[in-house]
Parts: structure tokens; C-alpha cells; sequence
């Protein structure tokens, strides 16, 4: 989360100067919905730009931040250099910007977490909502809803108990509000997101748990649910044990010299449809005719899988991953490691998912 400077030709200024000593990086990242941004190599594909460099206390780094337009987005302090990623090591005061300018939000951090309360404000800079963070909660959650207000300026919620409104990016309509007491989601609770089409859902809560869910579909047909969403699955356990399931069954093409093929670099994509049917399963790259054939016949004896379910509605997603994990021997404990790439395929909310995993 984010902190000062100007204009953008303040910001050149800046990165011409700083740039000239070893400790100063400046890095590039571009937003993808869902998930963390991602670093790229040049400004021309980022949304904003990162300037890191040292701070005269000993350990701490500067951090800013800016929009393409030259305007501040961040401003904070980090322990130690930031390694390579977007994540970072927050200390002490930070602040986010609009776009336009006006301050967006506000926290101390103390190792990495908030401490005491969060400030959240409307783009026109008025005062929207206040965050208590606490860490010795029985019941696990540490960020309570302390006070909100209305886009009038009329406090709705006060000492954690009253009416809570979540704004969409742009502030310009509430997709999701509730009752909250003690700080926490408490009762019904309303909204509605845009996927392939406008859903709308209800939420019941306890205390801030999701006791039970309706999703309506754009004809108001009624879909319960126990979960906001539920990931895509393989009935058996997981990618892995799909890989397991599917090089188990598949039979590998020999060369003239009856050598079996090598498909230690192989990439596949596939597709999961809205019934749990695995479609479309394909090579990534240089594409051997009798390999697919072979994985055509292998995956017709894998088992079964679930679907993406988005308040309690099917959707369809598509996976990219090696076609063999690999393993790692470390001593007597064997590692099986495969990177995959994972998106819901709705056509207004792309969500993707890279990930590492090990088994």
C-alpha cells in the first residue's frame, strides 16, 4: 500500500538524478485485474513506474510511485532492498494516491502490517471509511469496519456498527453493502457484479463469516452457495494429480530408432468447461501429430472436474501448464514442482492466476 512528489517532469528530474548512484532501481508494472501487477521492461507497456532508493536510516528504503500521467500514486518506506516482485516490506507512514491527485488512503506499518487504523478517502478527498486492524481477534479476522460515510458526507457506520457501502473503482456506484456490528459483516448483505452479464447476490453473515449465499442469474434464476467462489478442480486432487493421471495413461510416440519421445518441455493448454467436460486440449508450440493423439487418448481416462462457480454459476476456465512436472530429489523427499497458468474465461473480469507448485 502507498506515498509524495509532483509532476511528471519533476519525476525525470528526479530519476535522472537518483539514477546516477548504484542504490536507486526504477522498475515498470502493469495492472492485471485480479491479481498483483506484474513488472514489464519498458514504460511503454506499464501503468505506472516504482523509484527505490535509500533512505538516510540505516536498512530503509524510499519508496514512490507514479502514474503514467506524472502523478503520485504511492509514497512509503520499505526494510531492507525490495527483491524482485511487487510485494514489499512496509514500514512506517504510507499513502495512495487518485489519479487525480487526491489522497486515496493512508496506514502506519509496523513489520509489514497495519497498525491502529486505515484511512480511506472519496476521490474528491473527503473522508469515506476508517479500518481498525487488530491481532489478538478469536475469531481471526483482523481488519474490522470501523466507520463509513456516505458519498454526502453523512457517517453511516460509527464504532463499527451500522451500514457498510463498497464503492466500484471509479466510486461511481455501491456493488456491495450490509449491516456491520463490532466491526464485523453481520446479517444480509447486497451486490452485484459484472461477469458476462450483470449478477446479482446476497450474502448472509455471522459475525463476518458467510453463513450462506444466493446468486441470481440475469433471467433471476436462483443459485445458493457456501463460497463468494470456488476454483476450478480435479476431483481426484488437484493439477497434479491430473498430470499424474493423464502421463499414467499416456502413451508416448516412439522415434525410427524405437526411442520414446522426450516430453520433458512440452506445454499443453486446455480448457475447462461449464459442466466440468476437459476440452480443447492442446500443444503449446512445435505440435507432434502423434502426441496428440496419444494425449487425446489418455485424457478420456482421467477423471472428473468441477468448474469455476462465481456465487453459486458455472464459468469456464482455461489452464497452461507442463505437460510433465519436475522432480527434485532433495535427500530422501522427492519434489514434484510444475508452473501453471490459470484464467477464468468471463469476458468482462479476466482473472488470471500464475503460480508455482509443489508437491
Amino acid at each position: 500500500m502507498k506515498y509524495i512528489f509532483t509532476a511528471i517532469c519533476f519525476l525525470f528530474i528526479v530519476n535522472s538524478a537518483i539514477c546516477q548512484t548504484n542504490d536507486t532501481t526504477v522498475s515498470y508494472y502493469k495492472n492485471y485485474p485480479g491479481n498483483a501487477p506484474q513488472e514489464v521492461i519498458s514504460a511503454n507497456n506499464a501503468d505506472f513506474t516504482r523509484v527505490v532508493y535509500p533512505d538516510s536510516s540505516a536498512n530503509i528504503y524510499n519508496v514512490f510511485e507514479y502514474y503514467n500521467n506524472g502523478t503520485k500514486k504511492f509514497i512509503g518506506k520499505v526494510e531492507g532492498r525490495p527483491d524482485y516482485g511487487y510485494s514489499l516490506q512496509l514500514v512506517g507512514d504510507c499513502i495512495g494516491f487518485f489519479k487525480n491527485g487526491k489522497k486515496k488512503y493512508t496506514a502506519h506499518f509496523t513489520d509489514n502490517r497495519i497498525l491502529g487504523m486505515e484511512y480511506f478517502f472519496y476521490p474528491n478527498g473527503r473522508l469515506y471509511a476508517v479500518k481498525k486492524w487488530v491481532y489478538n481477534n478469536p475469531l481471526f479476522n483482523n481488519q474490522l469496519f470501523w466507520e463509513c460515510y456516505d458519498n454526502n458526507g453523512n457517517k453511516v457506520c460509527e464504532n463499527g456498527n451500522g451500514l457498510w457501502l463498497t464503492y466500484n473503482d471509479d466510486f461511481s456506484d455501491v456493488i456491495f453493502s450490509g449491516k456491520v456490528r463490532k466491526g464485523f459483516m453481520n446479517g444480509e448483505w447486497k451486490g452485484y457484479d459484472i461477469l458476462e452479464d450483470t449478477v446479482k447476490y446476497t450474502g448472509m453473515f455471522n459475525m463476518g463469516g458467510l453463513t450462506s449465499g444466493i446468486g441470481y442469474d440475469k433471467k433471476g434464476n436462483a443459485h445458493p452457495f457456501k463460497d463468494f467462489n470456488l476454483a476450478t478442480g480435479y476431483k481426484r486432487g488437484g493439477l497434479f494429480a491430473f498430470l499424474d493421471d493423464l502421463n499414467r495413461h499416456l502413451i508416448l510416440p516412439k522415434d525410427a530408432n524405437g526411442k520414446k519421445m522426450n516430453i520433458d518441455t512440452v506445454h499443453i493448454s486446455f480448457v475447462i468447461e461449464k459442466d466440468g467436460q476437459l476440452d480443447e486440449l492442446k500443444q503449446l508450440g512445435t505440435v507432434n501429430d502423434q502426441l496428440q493423439t496419444a494425449l487425446n487418448d489418455a485424457v478420456k481416462k482421467c477423471g472428473e472436474w468441477t468448474p469455476y462457480m462465481y456465487y453459486g454459476m458455472p464459468y469456464r476456465s482455461s489452464f497452461i501448464t507442463l505437460l510433465k512436472p519436475k522432480v527434485d530429489l532433495e535427500g530422501p523427499i522427492t519434489i514434484k514442482m510444475v508452473n501453471f497458468k490459470g484464467t477464468l474465461m468471463i469476458s468482462n473480469k479476466k482473472t488470471n492466476a500464475d503460480s508455482a507448485q509443489s508437491d
